[in-house]
């Protein structure tokens, strides 16, 4: 069962008092870098994200609902990027993580 965490009206609700970049499909306001893959999936695609979250010191980290167990690759990019992933999804996530201090 899915459950929504209102992630759109969240970032909607951010970008209303400071600038956010948005790759994703939903609120969209960058385009990839043209050298970037653009299939969405896939080993190079993964990479290519994690590329582009070098170049920020704070990720949104925002999983599709916010049920217990339920994580993707997001926050693993976020972290293998440096960057410090502003997380929204599973109340375990601790459990997941490769370190304590991640």
């Amino acid at each position: 069962r899915t459950t929504s965490n209102c992630r759109t009206e969240y970032a909607k609700e951010l970008m209303k008092h400071t600038e956010v970049h948005s790759y994703g499909r939903c609120l969209n306001n960058r385009p990839f870098p043209p050298a970037f893959s653009t299939a969405r999936r896939g080993k190079k695609f993964w990479l290519d994200k994690v590329r582009i979250l070098q170049n920020y010191t704070f990720a949104l980290v925002f999983e599709n609902s916010n049920m217990h167990d339920y994580m993707t690759e997001k926050l693993f990019q976020a972290l293998l990027a440096g960057c410090i992933p502003i997380y929204m999804g599973a109340p375990n996530v601790r459990d997941f993580l490769p370190a304590d201090n991640a």
